[in-house]
């Protein structure tokens, strides 16, 4: 309820970043066949396996209020400001 933004960083290791894409697009998926929608701005950061797979597969699903960001940094940035917009 008192959500602003989402901020997703995943630095693949042992999980894959594209097996983290894929979850994040079956939870839209999902959300949408119940007639339900992301009402969040969700900025997610991905590095390490998989990475380019993974930022492939979020661009090509054009996720509505999904950003992608490239560094840790700027997406914890880019989250706060979202955060402070929706105040």
């Amino acid at each position: 309820p008192d959500v602003r933004s989402v901020f997703v960083n995943v630095f693949g290791g042992i999980t894959a970043c594209d097996a983290v894409a894929n979850g994040i697009v079956q939870a839209f998926q999902l959300l949408d066949s119940r007639g339900d929608t992301v009402n969040k701005p969700i900025v997610v950061r991905l590095d390490g396996n998989n990475a380019d797979e993974g930022r492939r597969i979020l661009t090509e699903a054009a996720l509505p209020g999904l950003q992608q960001v490239d560094t840790m940094d700027n997406a914890a940035r880019k989250a706060a400001e979202l955060a402070a917009q929706g105040a």
